[in-house]
């Protein structure tokens, strides 16, 4: 099974007092502003089954403080353009948020947009470690009517977004985005009205990262004239982790569809390695080369090894297989 980083950027209404006292809004005002651009709850509305890997990293702050979301440099990112890029100048609506002086944007950077991409980077290593995969699944939710600031206008918006890109979200293409929409009971568009999924600087292009990014419709699960959870949020949160697993089923199933290929490739690299641990005599595991005739429907699938052997399902085995196939 892939191993799985969620990231809840955007869950947060926390404005601490040192940064409070830059913004401009009077606190009537700071409140509408964050009822509107705050993705209230999502930091409850996912929670995997026990059996999945899961990291998750939050940010503590609102983003009206800091959007970590953004790129760290206002000429990377777009919506600078309109005074939110990683340090707001603007509200939603084009108001001044605040003054935004370069004093101001280094201490905010390196306050909290540094911190925070430092242990998103680290979740996502340490997941890489364990099989050389992992899948970031990015959580937000939109408002049920476009913000003045967003690009897509349109008065009809999807009950989910599915946002991905070609080369971190090519385990979704062909459709399988939907088929995971479907067998939540959710309807969805891809990149419609957000577009993508993060990936940390460092591993940009590396097809092994894989990441997708699940925006919820706000008036499914809350209130969003209160900001409070809906009577429905509970049974909305059960087919959020349906689609998240769906999803990483999904992940799951291209990653260990690669590595087949590899083992098929580098089967020889793999017969020259024998175990020679526990088992090593009387398991049909007893071997990588055992493993790759296993896994070559030898037998059905490692359900089928023996136990007592070095591998006891496929996670372990992809694990170790992959050591000795790049």
């Amino acid at each position: 099974m892939i191993p799985i980083v969620l990231h809840i950027p955007h869950a947060s209404r926390e404005v601490p007092d040192t940064d409070r006292v830059e913004i401009v809004l009077c606190d009537t005002d700071l409140v509408r502003e964050l009822l509107l651009m705050t993705d209230a709850w999502t930091d409850e509305l996912l929670k995997f089954s026990d059996h999945y890997d899961v990291t998750r990293v939050l940010e503590p702050v609102s983003r009206l403080v800091c959007d970590v979301e953004r790129f760290r440099d206002d000429d990377e990112e777009d919506m600078s353009q309109v005074g939110m890029g990683a340090v707001y100048t603007s509200t939603s609506n084009g108001q001044s948020l605040r003054e935004s002086t370069a004093e101001t944007r280094t201490r905010i950077l390196e306050t909290y947009y540094d911190p925070h991409h430092a242990l998103f980077t680290q979740a996502v290593d340490e997941a890489m470690e364990k099989t050389g995969w992992c899948l970031i699944i990015d959580l937000h939710s939109f408002p049920s009517v476009p913000l003045p600031y967003e690009h897509d206008q349109s008065p009809t918006r999807p009950v989910v977004c599915i946002g991905f890109d070609e080369v971190h979200g090519h385990f979704l293409s062909g459709e399988r985005w939907r088929s995971a929409c479907k067998s939540a009971g959710f309807t969805g568009e891809a990149n419609r009205p957000f577009s993508g999924s993060i990936v940390p600087e460092k591993y940009l292009g590396n097809e092994n990262v894989l990441s997708v990014m699940i925006e919820i419709r706000r008036d499914l699960y809350m209130d969003e004239s209160l900001g409070e959870k809906s009577a429905s949020f509970d049974s909305i949160a059960a087919k959020v982790r349906v689609l998240a697993e769906e999803l990483a089923s999904r992940a799951s199933d291209y990653m260990e569809g690669i590595i087949m290929d590899n083992i098929r490739e580098y089967g020889s690299v793999i017969e020259d390695y024998r175990w020679e641990g526990l088992g090593a005599n009387t398991s049909p595991g007893s071997s990588f080369y055992a493993c790759v005739k296993e896994w070559n429907d030898l037998y059905a699938w490692f359900s089928d090894v023996d136990s007592a052997g070095p591998f006891s399902n496929a996670e372990d085995a992809i694990a170790g297989m992959r050591k000795h196939c790049h």
